[in-house]
This record gives structure tokens, C-alpha cells and sequence, in this order.
């Protein structure tokens, strides 16, 4: 496989997690902000959503300005920033249409009805319950191109690129999120504390799509599940799990492959082209 189809897979497989990745957090956040008047409030609004921009690397073209729709509007739509889920989608989409031929037509035209979905919201969702509406719909929008992709296109070296991209990301933002949930909580605001874990330590699980119900979701349950439960699709274990495989299989080739856990000294939302 030419290195330029490889790595046009393997970008746009990182790029569609990240936007996942973004849609759940920002829906996680905005629906949490429901239940804080159930219990006093206990995290600022200012603090909550500065924390979302730090778990997406502090996006240099978005800021907060006191107003989280606007916040939430511009991450999920905005055409200046790179971080944004519309521009994440749009980079995925280029990058597929490069390597056209080794896609499946199922998954060209699934990427493509995602992309024309979100370019027409962008002009029809105008509102907080029109946001709240429209988010879901893109996760599974998401959901359906990686099903189209394990069921139509050959697991061949394409395909594990794509694994690659999709595992790297995943592994990335988990530890990212969980970096900034772990500072925090040295530092939990004040107000009853055990009201204060239980929402937050739900929410860092269901940012990971790992929430089950459960009357044990305290924040070290949510680092043990989030880092070392490997039953959990979007660990940290479960996707170095995942990445260990491809190193076995079609990557076994390149005798220098091999995963490190590298702490980045500044956070990035990675490269852009």
C-alpha cells in the first residue's frame, strides 16, 4: 500500500472519532447542566465548560465568552476553527475522497449523506432544543459509517490503517479527559461532595460511552474503567488492546513499530492539513 492511501486512511479514521468524540462531550455536558440544579449548582458554569475546551486541547480559535450556547454553537459548527465537529467531518471526507477507490461505495456514500447533513444544519439548527435535538443524530450518523466499515470493505491493510487511526485517537482523548477530570478533582468546589462525585464521575463515563448504572460510580471507579477495564470499547486498556492486535497482524512488517505512552508537554488537537 502506497504511504499516501495509508495515511489518508488513517486520518480520516481519526478525524471521524474526533468528532464523536466532541458530539459526546458536548452533549454529556449540556444535559449535566440539568442536573446541577438538583444539586445546588455544585460546578460553575464558567468551570464546566472551560474544562470542555481543555479536554479538546484548548482549541486556539474558540474561547469562552460567558455564553455556553454560543460556545457549544461555534464547537459544533463554526468555520474558523479547526476543532470544530463540522471541520473535523469536512477533513474526514477530503481525505476519504483521495483514496476513493479503496473505499467500499457504501462507505463513500455514508461519509458523504454525513457531511450534507451537517452542512444543512448548520443553517437549521438555530436554537439550544434544536442543538440538543441534532447532536444524537451525529453520533449515530458516525455509528453507521463504522458499521458500514467493518460489514463492506476488506480487512486488509486499508482497513487496519483505519483501526489505527480510530484506536490512536480514542486512546488520546480518553487520557486527555481523564487527565483534566483527575486535576479537578483535587480540587472539587464547595457544596455536598458526595452529590458532586456521583454527577461527575457519571458524566466522565458517559463521555467514554462506558456509563452503566451502577451505585458505585465515584471518580476512582471512573479512572478504573475508563483506563483498565478492557470489557470497556473505549479504555485506555481496551484500545492499546486493539492497537497491539494490528501491530500482530498486517502491521508485523514494520519491525520498528511500537507503542509508547508519550505525555505531550502542550495538549493538540493534532495535525491539520
Amino acid at each position: 500500500m502506497l504511504s499516501r492511501v495509508a495515511d489518508s486512511l488513517y486520518w480520516m479514521s481519526r478525524y471521524l472519532e474526533r468528532a464523536e468524540h466532541t458530539v459526546r462531550l458536548i452533549d454529556v455536558n449540556m444535559s449535566l447542566m440539568l442536573d446541577e440544579a438538583s444539586t445546588t449548582a455544585n460546578l460553575s458554569l464558567e468551570r464546566r465548560w472551560r474544562r470542555v475546551l481543555a479536554c479538546l486541547g484548548q482549541p486556539a480559535e474558540i474561547e469562552w465568552s460567558g455564553d455556553f450556547y454560543k460556545l457549544t454553537h461555534d464547537l459544533t459548527f463554526s468555520t474558523r476553527s479547526h476543532a470544530a465537529i463540522v471541520n473535523c467531518i469536512a477533513e474526514a471526507r477530503d481525505n476519504a475522497r483521495q483514496v476513493r477507490d479503496e473505499l467500499s461505495s457504501e462507505q463513500w456514500q455514508q461519509l458523504n449523506r454525513t457531511y450534507h447533513h451537517m452542512t444543512a444544519a448548520q443553517r437549521e439548527v438555530n436554537s439550544y432544543n434544536a442543538l440538543t435535538s441534532f447532536l444524537p443524530t451525529v453520533v449515530y450518523d458516525l455509528h453507521q459509517f463504522q458499521g458500514v466499515t467493518d460489514s463492506t470493505m476488506s480487512h486488509g491493510e486499508g482497513w487496519q490503517f483505519i483501526q489505527l487511526g480510530r484506536y490512536i485517537e480514542r486512546a488520546t482523548a480518553t487520557t486527555r479527559l481523564l487527565d483534566v477530570y483527575h486535576r479537578e478533582s483535587l480540587e472539587p468546589p464547595a457544596g455536598p461532595v458526595g452529590s458532586y462525585e456521583f454527577l461527575e464521575g457519571a458524566g466522565l463515563l458517559r463521555c467514554c460511552s462506558a456509563f452503566v448504572r451502577s451505585p458505585q460510580n465515584s471518580p476512582n471507579d471512573s479512572a478504573r474503567i475508563t483506563i483498565r477495564q478492557k470489557s470497556s470499547s473505549t479504555s485506555d486498556a481496551a484500545s492499546i488492546t486493539q492497537l497491539r492486535a494490528k501491530e500482530h497482524s498486517s502491521l508485523r512488517k514494520f519491525p520498528t513499530f511500537t507503542l509508547r505512552v508519550i505525555r505531550p508537554e502542550k495538549p493538540s488537537t493534532g495535525r491539520m492539513r
